[in-house]
């Protein structure tokens, strides 16, 4: 059998390797950055109609800052990060299907300043005629491998 390499990180890591060997596959988890918190201010209030949420990740890691935010229907990438968000108190408005994108093309016509939470590496979106975006950014640091 040939050997899958799982480099996300945790627990990401954890999660596939677990289902890959549901699968019957044989895979092995090298993680290979982890993500940690950045420090960031929550905008005010009423500065935004909707928070977009591209990982799971950013609920993790948002620290205390995500209290402000809670108030804001939630747009997420998929399921693991809607759920991330439930747990959190989030109410989850819509849900992309393959990517963060198609989480716009459902977009209530109410939500039309939206704060993003995501890391430094992210995907570009396009938004929508009308439709603004402001995104605090967190960060995946390096990990050295022994």
């Amino acid at each position: 059998m040939v050997p899958l390499v799982v480099i996300r990180p945790e627990p990401g890591c954890a999660a596939t390797v677990a289902a890959a060997r549901d699968a019957g596959l044989d895979p092995h988890g090298f993680p290979l950055f982890a993500v940690t918190a950045r420090s960031w201010q929550a905008p005010p209030p009423a500065a935004h109609d909707a928070l977009l949420l591209g990982s799971a990740n950013a609920i993790r890691h948002a620290g205390p800052g995500l209290a402000a935010v809670r108030h804001l229907p939630a747009y997420a990438v998929g399921d693991a990060t809607a759920d991330a968000a439930r747990r959190a108190g989030f109410t989850v408005v819509g849900q992309g299907q393959g990517g963060l994108q198609s989480a716009l093309a459902q977009l209530d016509p109410a939500h039309r300043r939206l704060l993003r939470l995501a890391g430094e590496e992210r995907i570009a979106l396009t938004l929508p005629p009308g439709v603004t975006m402001t995104e605090q950014i967190g960060r995946a640091s390096c990990r050295e491998r022994v």
